[in-house]
């Protein structure tokens, strides 16, 4: 599971020097971060330069932002990717618009006009004894989170200064409902001192008190596992010898940062095309290549991956591995890892050849009718294959059939692993 946080707080410029901000330091970010990396979750952390930032971790990616157009760009680029936002950040209600004197704003027989206008200068003079500043109302981005992403589990926070708690709750309360959020914490400022930090943890069917920063972060945190909604699924990929096996990397990052475990096979073949190494380092796991390595004397590595497995998916599936499939040969780790799944994991081979392969009778007669007798389900070229040889390309490829799955459109294309992992996805449900 991604968990996608923010923290610290933004800052809107009024000229090159100067900028209006808050006081957000960014440390509740901090300790909400470091508690979710210490349970081995994949974190973005979206924060300023001058906030409070855990140490580098191998599962930490930190992204800066200072201002709220940054942080609206960022985003809606990462909450499509990640399965939890926390959004913990302070973020500025207002940005400058313009700065004038006292005395032009009030001489001036249109105020309008003051709102289409900007400042010019590098640093704005303070001869004046009085200026007014002009600001413009931002965007509430905690609204738009779930036109990004109707999925993702949304924890917001509400600060309040010196309020009755039921004003505080039912602020809480709205929050929640209008922004379809899972959690809502609530603070009032007045209770945050002293190295104290009450907080009142708002969801549809409870609320929970917390006393500290640390308090709040774990409170969360045992709330996101406790209501896991979607369990994660255990995929075993297996990658085989195709020029195409190079889209496994972007496929197996994909599978990742959807918070599904993957674990990949390779046959000798495919590391001609692309390393072990960095299959590894996208997935997080050993990549298994030799059948007859085994590094654990108590266990059958070939045997004991399909216990695990909700998925097995070949993907390139060279031709010569799908003649060995639908024969039965178990003569590589792929293959007998194949041959020894459980008859519940479901299975699918996306081909990857030339298309004069395709097309030849060994290949279409007996092959395809064989494997799908052993319960594969193939996912078919799609036309946008026919002549992708020519012009020196072989490709898998994903388009969306009559059944409703996405089975087509060609990986070579941009959004081809996103259309993939919506495939697998529906599978799974």
């Amino acid at each position: 599971m991604n968990i996608l946080i923010t923290s610290g707080g933004t800052s809107e410029k009024i000229d090159q020097v100067r900028s209006i901000t808050n006081h957000s330091t960014g440390q509740l970010g901090k300790i909400i971060s470091e508690r979710f990396l210490e349970a081995g979750f994949s974190v973005t952390l979206v924060t300023t330069p001058t906030a409070v930032q855990p140490k580098e971790h191998p599962h930490l990616r930190k992204i800066f932002i200072k201002n709220v157009a940054e942080l609206q760009t960022v985003l809606e680029k990462e909450t499509p990717t990640h399965q939890v936002l926390i959004h913990a950040m302070a973020v500025s209600d207002y940005s400058p618009v313009y700065m004038s004197g006292f005395q032009a704003v009030k001489e001036a027989s249109n105020l309008e006009h003051f709102l289409h206008q900007t400042n010019q200068e590098s640093k704005i003079s303070s001869e004046e004894d009085y200026q007014v500043l002009f600001l413009k109302k931002n965007p509430k981005l905690i609204s738009l989170v779930k036109t990004w992403n109707p999925d993702i589990r949304l924890i917001g926070f509400k600060l309040l200064v010196d309020v009755a708690q039921d004003q505080l709750l039912a602020v809480a309360r709205a929050s929640l409902e209008k922004n379809q959020a899972e959690m809502i914490v609530a603070n009032d400022l007045s209770e945050i001192q002293d190295g104290k930090h009450r907080a009142y943890l708002v969801t549809k069917d409870a609320t929970q008190i917390a006393e500290t920063k640390l308090d709040i972060a774990q409170k969360i945190y045992h709330h996101i596992r406790k209501q896991r909604i979607k369990p994660m699924a255990n995929i075993l990929l297996a990658v085989t010898g195709s020029i195409s096996a190079y889209k496994a990397a972007d496929l197996t990052s994909q599978l990742t940062k959807l918070g599904h475990q993957v674990k990949v096979l390779m046959t000798p073949a495919a590391t001609a095309f692309i390393t072990p190494l960095t299959l590894q380092v996208l997935s997080k796991q050993a990549v298994l290549v030799e059948v007859m390595t085994e590094d654990d004397p108590k266990q059958i590595q070939h045997i004991d991956l399909g216990k695990e497995a909700d998925l097995f998916l070949v993907a390139p599936a060279s031709a010569n591995t799908i003649a060995k499939l639908a024969h039965g040969f178990a003569d590589n780790i792929v293959t007998s890892t194949a041959l020894a799944l459980p008859s519940e994991v479901k299975k699918f081979l996306a081909p990857a050849m030339n298309t004069k392969d395709v097309g030849t009778p060994r290949y279409t007669k007996k092959s395809e009718n064989s494997y799908k007798d052993y319960g594969y389900q193939i996912i078919p070229t799609s036309r946008c294959f026919t002549g992708l040889w020519r012009s020196g390309i072989w490709s898998f490829s994903f388009h969306r059939n009559h059944s409703n799955y996405y089975t087509g459109v060609a990986l070579m294309r941009k959004k081809s692993s996103s259309i993939c992992t919506k495939f697998l996805s529906s599978s799974l449900s």
